[in-house]
């Protein structure tokens, strides 16, 4: 691997856990945060915290 290239990303979660595509916090998995602490993520998604989001299998299954 490309020496220059690693490392070359970062990304961020509410906290340290990414699940379905939305930020999510560590140890949790289908839901929204309930505490947003890493920079450049919209704190508004702690107003809805614990709110179960879709899978992508769950999008599948509706074809």
């Amino acid at each position: 691997m490309d020496e220059i290239l690693t490392g070359g990303v970062r990304t961020y979660s509410a906290e340290s856990a990414l699940a379905t595509g939305n930020k999510s916090n560590d140890k949790f998995v289908v839901v929204l945060p309930a505490e947003v602490t890493s920079p450049g993520v919209d704190q508004s998604l702690a107003d809805r915290a614990y709110k179960p989001v879709a899978t992508q299998l769950d999008k599948s299954k509706s074809f």
